[in-house]
């Protein structure tokens, strides 16, 4: 999340993937315990997917990230953002439970 937030971000190619080919997505994009709550937080993640054009935003992970793609689809519907954003539930501590995952 911190690479929405400070518009850090790297162009995802076979050339950049191939070493993490059949090694699971946590090698390549790591993982955080930030979050995107705030305001400020929001309007950065915003100003980052204008900036680079993007018309749909993935996030993957559990709980914190399928809450913060809700918090982050409302912001950007009511701010006008023309990304639309979903989550690829995903984590490596088995805590999504859900019938229909």
């Amino acid at each position: 999340m911190l690479g929405l937030i400070n518009n850090d971000f790297e162009l995802m190619t076979r050339e950049t993937f191939k070493n993490y080919v059949n090694l699971g997505g946590i090698d390549y994009i790591g993982r955080g315990p930030d979050e995107i709550r705030t305001e400020a937080q929001k309007a950065k993640v915003a100003e980052t997917c204008r900036k680079l054009g993007l018309n749909g935003l993935v996030l993957v992970g559990a709980t914190s990230t399928m809450t913060d793609t809700v918090h982050l689809s409302e912001y950007f519907l009511a701010n006008q953002v023309p990304t639309s954003v979903i989550t690829i539930p995903g984590t490596v501590d088995g805590n999504v439970h859900h019938s229909y995952i």
